[in-house]
């Protein structure tokens, strides 16, 4: 208990030092728009591809588990709906994004550690938690929440072609259920999840990686160990901000 609050308040004084006025804006301003291309351009595709085959299983199996004939065919379009965008969507997102950017950023800031730039950086004057790590949270709270609107509506749009091509639902009952009694809600309480995804992603990576000790195999470990204390703090969030909005 004792290792686990002393690493909470580690975190927490990185955070607070992290939010600091940048001793130049220009360099910290090209590390934002680096961060924005590695976290937002270089994921697009893969999130891409998984919130469209994401949404193509949401709706078969929801049209397999929809086997009384009085239940209209819409129903399918209505609960692809909730689920993808309540649940499936912005955590599912979250979790590559954990596995993709959090490894990079684990990885890229262990190394740095081995070598000494960080060191050299702070010989330098450099304030290396603000120049490191929030160019890195600022650009994943500015392009996840824009990714995850994205997938949602990939993984909805191919839910309803999954749908069609498979004879389970006409394309146009489909369409019925997406708009079927729909709420608005459900849309705020996803943009919530990405932003506060967004920030847990970031910067616990970037404190395990910050933070390694050892030699260049312990940053391998270190990213590893980084990727499971995100998503462990993703799913806790999840649940925090569902019970909390629902």
């Amino acid at each position: 208990m004792g290792k686990a609050l002393a690493q909470l308040g580690k975190f927490t004084v990185m955070l607070r030092k992290s939010w600091s006025k940048p001793e130049n804006m220009a360099l910290y301003w090209r590390a934002f728009i680096d961060q924005c291309v590695d976290i937002g351009l270089r994921s697009f595709w893969i999130i891409i591809a998984v919130s469209f085959f994401l949404g193509m299983v949401v709706t078969m199996q929801t049209a397999y588990m929809l086997t009384v004939p009085a239940i209209p065919k819409s129903v399918i379009g209505m609960v692809a709906r909730d689920s993808v965008i309540l649940e499936l969507g912005p955590t599912g997102i979250a979790a590559v994004m954990a596995t993709v950017v959090g490894f990079r950023i684990a990885s890229e800031l262990g190394y740095m550690r081995m070598s000494e730039q960080i060191d050299a950086q702070e010989v330098m004057g450099i304030n290396t938690y603000a120049y490191l790590v929030l160019p890195k949270i600022l650009a994943s709270v500015l392009v996840m929440p824009c990714l995850t609107v994205i997938g949602c509506f990939v993984g909805l749009l191919a839910g309803g072609f999954a749908g069609e091509s498979m004879k389970l639902v006409a394309f146009s009952d489909y369409l019925f259920g997406l708009t079927d009694r729909f709420k608005p809600n459900t849309v705020s309480i996803a943009i919530v999840k990405s932003y506060v995804f967004a920030f847990i992603i970031p910067s616990v990576s970037a404190y395990v990686g910050y933070h390694v000790v050892g030699d260049s195999l312990a940053v391998g470990k270190a990213a590893t160990r980084a990727v499971t204390y995100t998503c462990v703090a993703i799913l806790m969030a999840d649940y925090i901000v569902t019970s909390l909005m629902l």
